[in-house]
């Protein structure tokens, strides 16, 4: 015996009739199985499992009848088929009814009969196996399946759904319901998707779409919906759906679109880099700002795009920053396709994987020629004098300090030059304060001649004026003093007066007169008040030596 080979469990007691069945079934392909009780007939049911049963009728009486309902529950259960062997009586019928596989013969039979009886109940058992088989696979798929399934009548009504759908979108099977009843909108609405649905299956033999779904709670989710006909071109016999919940999917697809929007519309200027540093991707506001276009610089390292600057921070620095604080911000001189370069103010933001591997740079550049220029006009009204354009108080105090603490490094002398116009008021007086303000431009523009690019001339008052010489000698400071009051011998006259402006110096050391700011300020400006008596047009050491 193989295990393809069919078995048939007999069950009969009377002779001639096991005779007959015995000779016209003996030579076939069989398995036979002989039982002459119902008890027997349980026993080899439960243990070989028949494809067929053939049961004498005249075998149930009423004191068997517990053992006879156990068999039908076995033989309904292993898919077998009955046939009862005689006329069966009431009791028999109704029952072998309720098995649902039942047929009846007449004893004694003839081969052929018994033989196309037998064919075609192993047929109809080897079909109600697979269909029980497919029925098993199908609620495992169902019960298993991800996505929410849910089954139509040719009325659109909801006849069976598995449990992903209930968890989905909360319904249960036992409320009545249509598929329409899941999607908000009108009547008008619902029918213009069921056109559409027809349509599509009609024509591609399923219908796809991503739409809104209605929610037990009255919340909504989106849903990716696939449906086809259970039988391929017959809508009228009912449909199959599939649900498929892409609410989050939905989500992000929008931030990324409301992204995409921004990263193009926005006015400042966005690159995006890889892992390299290379440029992968710019928006239309970098474009506009530095006149590149994608073309141009894809696949280029960012720091081409610098402009080499020693005033600011090597793009190795800024990587190495990016690798441990994943953002760094700062100002970059960025080069234009055509023109000078630009001072942006820039912010590089390191994008990771969930994994905190680096996937990708976004840099964001504002333009700062505007605000730097600004920035620069109120620098150079803070700090330097309108008029002269030489630096004012505040910048003469700064770079004093800075000279004084470098000859206190470098072990060198500072000298402090105070000087003061003689009789300037007079000018104003009798020439009017216009012509004044062209003596004080025309004096500091001598003033700056008569010194070194190390030096620095300052004004600090109407018409005083202080020079810093670094680093400096007696010998030097007496050299540069001499220029000054040659150069500063400035003939002022109009048609009635003529007067030559000149100018008292005092000069004092650092640290042979002082060893602090603001002494050493107060011994250069004694000093000018000793060549001022002196008759101006002179200059006098703070030393009583001079």
């Amino acid at each position: 015996m193989t295990d393809s080979m069919t078995t048939i469990l007999t069950i009969e007691k009377e002779a001639s009739h096991k005779e007959n069945l015995d000779t016209n079934l003996s030579r076939e392909s069989f398995h036979l199985l002989w039982a002459d009780s119902i008890e027997q007939g349980l026993e080899l049911a439960l243990l070989h499992g028949p494809d067929v049963v053939l049961l004498n009728s005249g075998l149930s009486p009423h004191s068997v009848f517990d053992a006879r309902q156990r068999l039908q529950k076995i033989i309904h259960s292993i898919g077998a088929s009955v046939i009862l062997l005689g006329e069966p009586d009431k009791e028999s019928f109704n029952s072998s009814l309720d098995n649902g596989r039942v047929d009846f013969l007449t004893l004694p039979v003839g081969k052929e009969e018994l033989l196309a009886r037998l064919n075609t109940h192993l047929q109809i058992s080897r079909l109600q196996r697979e269909l029980t088989e497919s029925k098993a696979k199908l609620s495992g798929i169902l019960y298993h399946a991800h996505l929410g399934i849910a089954y139509t009548d040719r009325f659109y009504r909801l006849n069976n759904i598995n449990d992903q759908f209930v968890k989905l979108l909360g319904y249960v099977d036992s409320k009545p319901m249509t598929l329409f009843d899941l999607f908000p909108g009108t009547v008008e609405k619902h029918r213009q998707l069921k056109r559409q649905i027809e349509k599509a299956v009609n024509r591609h033999g399923f219908f796809e779409s991503e739409l809104k779904v209605c929610h037990q709670n009255g919340s909504s989710r989106w849903c990716k919906i696939r449906a086809g006909s259970i039988i391929p071109g017959k809508i009228e016999q009912g449909m199959i759906w599939s649900f498929e919940d892409i609410t989050e999917k939905k989500i992000i697809e929008d931030e990324l679109q409301l992204a995409a929007t921004v990263y193009q519309v926005t006015g400042e200027a966005i690159i995006l880099l890889n892992i390299d540093h290379q440029i992968v991707s710019i928006n239309p506001a970098f474009s506009a700002m530095t006149g590149f276009t994608k073309n141009d610089i894809t696949e280029i390292a960012f720091s081409n795009l610098i402009q080499e600057d020693t005033d600011l921070s090597s793009y190795l620095d800024i990587c190495d920053h990016l690798q441990k604080q994943l953002r760094w911000k700062g100002e970059l001189k960025i080069k234009r396709f055509s023109g000078p370069a630009f001072v942006a103010y820039t912010r590089i933001d390191v994008v990771t994987r969930t994994d905190g591997s680096i996937a990708q740079f976004v840099c964001v550049l504002s333009d700062f020629t505007e605000r730097k220029k600004y920035e620069e006009e109120l620098r150079f009204q803070a700090e330097y004098d309108a008029l002269t354009q030489l630096p004012n108080r505040k910048l003469f105090f700064h770079r004093l300090q800075l000279a004084l603490n470098g000859a206190k490094r470098y072990l060198h002398s500072v000298a402090l030059l105070y000087l003061d116009l003689d009789k300037f008021k007079w000018v104003n007086d009798n020439f009017g304060h216009g012509r004044g303000d062209e003596v004080l431009f025309e004096v500091a523009q001598r003033l700056k001649q008569c010194i070194r690019e190390v030096d620095t001339v300052a004004r600090i008052g109407g018409d005083e004026f202080v020079i810093i010489l670094n680093g400096t000698s007696k010998q030097l400071i007496q050299s540069t003093v001499q220029r000054i009051l040659e150069a500063i011998n400035l003939p002022v006259c109009n048609n009635v007066i003529a007067f030559n402006v000149t100018v008292s110096i005092g000069v004092a050391l650092f640290p042979d007169d002082a060893q602090d700011l603001e002494k050493l300020v107060l011994m250069a400006d004694q000093a000018m008040y000793k060549a001022k008596r002196k008759g101006g047009a002179a200059y006098c050491w703070h030393s009583m030596s001079d």
